[in-house]
């Protein structure tokens, strides 16, 4: 009798511990941000401006806490680290903010990340920006969890292999990355699709749509600063 009594006291004391500990470890105010990443962007964010006719873009990048969240707005700090990015502030991004708010009562946020299409080096080449939280005050980050992120941003465009047959040049006329771009957006595709039978009205009713676009908004520039003129044959 006298030993059980004594595994139930060490039990008890035991069970005590733990739950002094269990407090210890999550009765914290200190908090960790890091990048919150995953699936396809676990290693990197990838932006192609190949299909827009934009010269800007925000990638929102989601951060996200592991602790408690607050009742008041805390700051955290993201820079870009140099040593790991090609890309040149104010030509391919914009410079980063200072500090970033995550809003009280909130346990995530995004950074937001403007991203520029206009240096031609992108039309060949992915520059890259890597992306490092700070440690401060509201956040001191006592573990390397996530806390870089890399962001990866071109303008290469393919041109479809269609486009030089013939019926390619009569029904879309002289290839422009531009005139490609507004193709897609204007005809709300992601891809113009292969010559065939079937498609062959399908096109040529792509390429009237923007024969009569080009005419309605004379006159629209291409990439070479080359008016694009509405004046190729639609065959039949």
């Amino acid at each position: 009798m006298k030993k059980f009594v004594t595994i139930i006291g060490l039990l008890f004391f035991l069970g005590s511990g733990c739950a002094d500990q269990g407090e210890e470890m999550f009765d914290s105010t200190a908090t960790t941000i890091y990048f919150d990443l995953s699936g396809a962007q676990a290693d990197s964010i990838v932006y192609s401006f190949a299909k827009t006719v934009e010269t800007s873009h925000v990638i929102e990048v989601p951060v996200e806490i592991a602790g408690y969240p607050a009742d008041h707005d805390r700051y955290f700090r993201v820079v870009v680290d140099e040593a790991l990015s090609t890309a040149k502030a104010s030509i391919h991004y914009k410079a980063l903010e200072d500090l970033y708010v995550l809003p009280k009562g909130t346990f995530t946020a995004n950074v937001p990340v403007t991203v520029y299409s206009t240096d031609k080096l992108l039309d060949s080449v992915a520059v890259s920006i890597a992306l490092q939280i700070v440690a401060n005050d509201d956040f001191p980050n006592d573990f390397a969890k996530s806390q870089q992120a890399l962001i990866k941003v071109s303008n290469m465009l393919e041109k479809p292999s269609m486009w030089d047959m013939v019926y390619g040049r009569k029904y879309f006329g002289t290839w422009s990355k531009t005139k490609y771009k507004l193709i897609l957006q204007i005809c709300g595709i992601e891809e113009l699709p292969v010559y065939n039978g079937p498609n062959r009205y399908l096109l040529k009713g792509y390429g009237m749509k923007m024969q009569n676009y080009f005419r309605e908004h004379y006159p629209v520039y291409d990439e070479n600063e080359q008016v694009i003129e509405p004046d190729w044959t639609i065959i039949f």
